[in-house]
């Protein structure tokens, strides 16, 4: 993630010296006197000159472009991915709560299934000692 911030800081760099580069280049060729300008070396150089340093604004562009949204991709897809991990994250802690709920629901049940019986034993276990006494 820091190298592809780095890479794009240095793409904006790069396209921003490349277009003060390419003004200054047009300011200059605008101040020459007309007789300099039509067929003349010097010009073709300069017109040469500028054009080339519109290819490379527009290469560097082209560049920061990609970089950048390289940058906000990678930005998505961890965001993304946090975004997943939380989910994932939620959805474990419900399935927990659920798990221990059942286990609760379950726990409960059976003691009181347990008591149930106790309670029913009880009476039957209080008859069979006095049954067995006026029996003996």
């Amino acid at each position: 993630m820091e190298n592809a911030a780095r890479n794009r800081q240095q793409a904006i760099d790069t396209e921003n010296s490349a277009s003060k580069v390419l003004e200054e280049a047009e300011c200059l060729l605008l101040e020459l006197p007309d007789q300099h300008r039509a067929g003349s070396p010097t010009m073709d150089n300069c017109v040469t000159d500028l054009a080339m340093r519109r290819r490379e604004l527009d290469q560097a562009m082209y560049a920061a472009d990609l970089a950048d949204a390289f940058y906000h991709d990678l930005l998505l897809g961890s965001f993304l991915d946090d975004r997943r991990t939380s989910r994932v994250d939620h959805r474990q802690r419900l399935q927990d709560m659920t798990m221990a709920q059942r286990q609760h629901d379950h726990v409960a049940s059976n003691h009181l299934l347990l008591q149930r019986r106790r309670q029913a034993l009880r009476p039957l276990s209080r008859q069979t000692p006095n049954t067995q006494g006026m029996m003996g």
